[in-house]
């Protein structure tokens, strides 16, 4: 298994995409670096991803599909993942190889110790092109430096500062790490206020509602239009998987 998934989504990209991909390249073979044709026509972005997939097997891996948009691509990406992390790099972005070390070797001090990470907050730089300065968004005003932290530890973005993916890496889901009893629990006044719903209700939301819906779980003698989740069966204390889940291939519902 790879410590690092990167995605590139790349779409008619061959005039920049060798040097994004070369930087990531002396990250190793600890990084598997996922290159998506979003069906490029118009140059050799294909070509080139194939080449670097042969060039470098044990590394690079070329997908081809249709023109799906960068948010497809980017889900193409995550879908091939076998990386303990994952990252998105736009073909015109690069790493530079001095932090991307520092970057791996603190993945590696999660992986190999004993403390977990959900998300890793990195700076970047804008580099616009004909810009005579550079914009560096740092975050040292809204998190500790150097720690692990919660949401609670969260101070403040000033005017300008957020988030973008361009800062963020994130630990990939593993479907197998569910504890059977919050499944069980599903629904019930156990949640302690959270109503947790299974993986086919959240993917329903997810692909029925609008971005910006706001979605209620709501305590009334009144039906709504949807029920309060219910599970089905319960699991034993020993399934460590949603039965709902159709990325887990016991389920059978792919």
């Amino acid at each position: 298994m790879k410590l690092l998934t990167v995605a590139i989504p790349c779409y008619n990209s061959e005039s920049y995409m060798e040097h994004c991909i070369n930087t990531l390249l002396t990250g190793g073979e600890e990084v598997e670096i996922i290159i998506v044709d979003d069906g490029s026509a118009k140059d050799r972005t294909g070509e080139i991803a194939d080449r670097y997939a042969r060039e470098y097997p044990t590394i690079c891996r070329a997908i081809h599909q249709e023109n799906g948009g960068h948010g497809e691509a980017v889900n193409t990406g995550l879908k091939n993942a076998t990386g303990i992390f994952f990252k998105v790099v736009d073909s015109d972005d690069w790493v530079n190889e001095e932090a991307y070390e520092q970057v791996l070797a603190t993945l590696r001090r999660f992986v190999y110790g004993g403390e977990t990470l959900d998300m890793l907050v990195t700076n970047f730089v804008y580099e616009k092109e004909g810009a005579r300065r550079k914009k560096v968004m740092k975050y040292h005003t809204a998190f500790p430096k150097d720690k692990v932290f919660g949401w609670n530890d969260v101070k403040f973005f000033m005017t300008g500062q957020y988030i973008l993916m361009h800062s963020v890496i994130y630990e990939k889901a593993d479907p197998y790490t569910l504890k059977a009893f919050t499944y069980n629990y599903l629904g019930a006044t156990k949640s302690h206020g959270c109503i947790r719903l299974t993986t086919a209700d959240s993917r329903w939301i997810y692909e029925h509602c609008a971005l910006g819906t706001s979605v209620t779980v709501y305590e009334s003698p009144v039906p709504g239009p949807f029920d309060r989740p219910v599970i089905k069966t319960m699991i034993p204390d020993t399934q460590t998987y949603d039965p709902t889940d159709a990325n887990v291939p016991e389920n059978g519902l792919q």
